[in-house]
């Protein structure tokens, strides 16, 4: 699955699913709320669309499931790619994925330096901001500091998706994102 099908995917779900916020008033969702509506239609997105697992908060593992990896929000793998003492050697992260409902600059700076430091294809940031004009700063100071990393720390194939909303949004519409291909420094709007 491409970075952007994720996207579209995550994009279209939103509109769709506020049943799993309890309220159709944005403004009147808790942020834990806020995250486990989030939460369950990610989670579908990779286990239902994708057929991959997902490995997540422990609010949202099945009783059999595994509970988070790495301290990241999801962890994905390839379906029936479970770590086991003979398949380390092909346990790709294809997927890592941090939500952070906490609108403050520090807060998602923290989520993207963890993604930025484990090893994965594809790593999504999801975050909120309390004004509209707050998202190109944070998207333009991500993309001087990433300019300033060296290309040797990533593969070559890896890139992260940061997807910003503004605190108590109420429609998909206000989501930016800006794609980063972290090895050769480029960057695209989605």
């Amino acid at each position: 699955m491409e970075i952007k099908e994720f996207y579209d995917e995550f994009i279209s779900r939103f509109n769709r699913h506020k049943r799993f916020f309890g309220s159709d008033d944005c403004l009147k969702i808790s942020n834990e709320d806020w995250t486990r509506g989030i939460e369950n239609y990610i989670k579908k997105i990779f286990e239902e669309n994708f057929e991959c697992v997902c490995i997540c908060k422990n609010s949202l593992a099945q009783k059999n499931d595994m509970k988070e990896f790495l301290t990241i929000d999801y962890t994905v793998f390839k379906k029936n790619e479970r770590a086991t003492l003979d398949n380390l050697i092909h346990q790709d992260i294809i997927y890592a994925v941090e939500h952070e409902n906490d609108p403050s600059h520090d807060s998602i700076a923290y989520n993207i330096s963890k993604l930025l430091n484990v090893s994965a294809e594809n790593k999504v940031m999801i975050g909120y901001v309390k004004k509209e004009e707050e998202k190109e700063d944070v998207f333009e100071k991500l993309k001087n500091q990433i300019k300033e990393m060296k290309p040797n720390r990533f593969r070559a194939d890896e890139r992260l998706l940061v997807v910003l909303g503004n605190d108590g949004m109420s429609s998909s519409k206000e989501y930016k994102a800006k794609l980063f291909y972290l090895n050769s420094k480029r960057v695209a709007d989605l």
